[in-house]
């Protein structure tokens, strides 16, 4: 099966690579006379290509947010129609389910408990909502983009698809939690080598390390568009250039990016059938 949203998302993409190629067609000195009037200096041709390429970049996060919004809506409506047994759903998507249905209103929550405990008894569906698997809330960020996708039971899929598309072995690192008070032990001890060392793996033994993000594969591409659309849309600066070939290198790694959550959910979709 292929998602409806990703053949519509990949016409948006075309657009807008239309647009970053434009704007080069401009900088490389081309007349546009034809298109619009006032574009006979340099300078002209330069802001013109620019304001295009930075709308552009604003269009590309919203139809990013707009993708993320109709597959899930797609995944919902194709899982609903495969009418599957209620325990037959994996743990993820059932906790998401039940994490809707039961909240801390006991008045609410009764008629939905009692849905689901006639589903598990009589072994019959229970319709999955959008609303269980969550919203963009706007910019979709990293963790926004993980934590809709891990609702559904596909668990850090940026990390996943960073290692598969861009040949890395993990877009976390470790970090120790003595590595925070690096520089006191290092006061406290008067950098004396073996008392720091001592008091470090004291510390490490104590509390477990945490995991960190690297900027790198789509964690890098997510988060430097953001930045990039909300210096843009808010008027953070506006100076901010956006050049043609940026563009393009946005636009190519989101497309691969909503190719790869397609098959994630289409092969999830596979595995229910």
């Amino acid at each position: 099966m292929t998602f409806a949203c990703l053949i519509e998302f990949r016409k948006k993409i075309c657009e807008s690579d239309k647009i970053a190629n434009f704007a080069l067609f401009l900088l490389d000195g081309n007349s546009a006379d034809f298109a619009y009037e006032g574009l006979e200096t340099v300078p002209a041709k330069r802001s013109m290509a620019n304001e295009m390429t930075r709308s552009a970049l604003v269009l590309l996060c919203g139809y990013f947010e707009g993708y993320l919004k109709k597959i899930i809506e797609e995944f919902v409506e194709t899982f609903n129609s495969l009418d599957l047994p209620l325990k037959g759903t994996e743990d993820l998507l059932l906790l998401s389910i039940f994490q809707k249905s039961i909240t801390e209103n006991r008045e609410k929550s009764l008629p939905k408990a009692l849905q689901i405990k006639k589903c598990l008894i009589e072994d019959i569906c229970f319709p999955l909502t959008t609303e269980a698997i969550g919203k963009t809330n706007g910019n979709p960020t990293v963790d926004t983009v993980d934590n809709l996708f891990q609702r559904i039971g596909i668990p850090e899929i940026i990390d996943t698809l960073s290692i598969q598309d861009h040949g890395i072995d993990s877009t976390y690192i470790t970090v120790n939690q003595s590595q925070k008070f690096q520089r006191q032990i290092e006061q406290a001890t008067g950098s004396d080598v073996l008392s720091s060392q001592k008091i470090i793996e004291f510390i490490d033994s104590q509390w477990t390390p945490t995991k960190k993000r690297r900027e790198v594969g789509y964690v890098g591409i997510i988060q430097e568009l953001l930045k990039k659309r909300n210096r843009i849309a808010h008027g953070e600066n506006w100076d901010e250039q956006v050049t043609p070939q940026e563009l393009i290198n946005f636009n190519s790694n989101i497309l691969k990016l909503c190719e790869g959550i397609s098959l994630n959910l289409e092969k999830k979709i596979h595995d229910y059938q």
